[in-house]
């Protein structure tokens, strides 16, 4: 079924909607969650909620892309989950490997301290990855907003490890250097 006919069941409250997001997308979804968590239990968990978030915010929301509106949606569950761990720097997840790597470019808390610099840096790391070839600014993305693993972005890329490794190093290099250009102070 199509994304655009999926999004019509919601809107019109029809619960084969869930159905049909759970075929089309619950691999792909478990797959953020699990490399957020690195707990197939929780990550199903999310895939559930993600299905429960979707039904409850469409309408009033209609997404241009339902896979980027569900991925975006599992990511902030995960994201929930561990925030409540509060343990987040002891797992054995992607997203703690990512975390730890890309962690020096932004505050010492690992959060920015108030609304106008986490809109500041939101815009700034937007725009300098848009100033990357997209290669490249696929190989960040997966790494930093879908925690995929060195390997998943090797093989997705057609890159080695090794090369992914160098790529990675090479981005938060020029992205510190873009952001204090723009003025944000490591």
């Amino acid at each position: 079924m199509e994304d655009n006919e999926i999004i019509s069941l919601l809107e019109s409250r029809d619960e084969k909607a869930i159905e049909q997001i759970r075929i089309k997308y619950s691999s792909y979804l478990f797959t953020i969650a699990n490399n957020i968590l690195g707990d197939d239990r929780e990550a199903e968990e999310c895939v559930s909620e993600t299905c429960f978030r979707a039904w409850s915010s469409i309408p009033p929301e209609h997404p241009d892309s339902l896979s980027r509106y569900l991925s975006s949606i599992i990511r902030n569950c995960a994201l929930d989950i561990i925030r409540t761990r509060k343990t987040a720097k002891r797992l054995n997840s992607e997203y703690s490997l990512s975390i730890d790597e890309i962690g020096d470019l932004i505050s010492s808390d690992g959060i920015p301290e108030d609304e106008i610099d986490a809109d500041f840096l939101r815009n700034s790391i937007s725009s300098f990855l848009r100033s990357v070839p997209e290669k490249q600014r696929t190989v960040f993305i997966r790494r930093y907003f879908f925690f995929d693993s060195l390997k998943e972005i090797a093989v997705f890329n057609g890159m080695s490890v090794s090369s992914v490794k160098v790529t990675l190093f090479r981005l938060r290099k020029e992205l510190k250097e873009h952001l204090m250009k723009e003025g944000y102070y490591l």
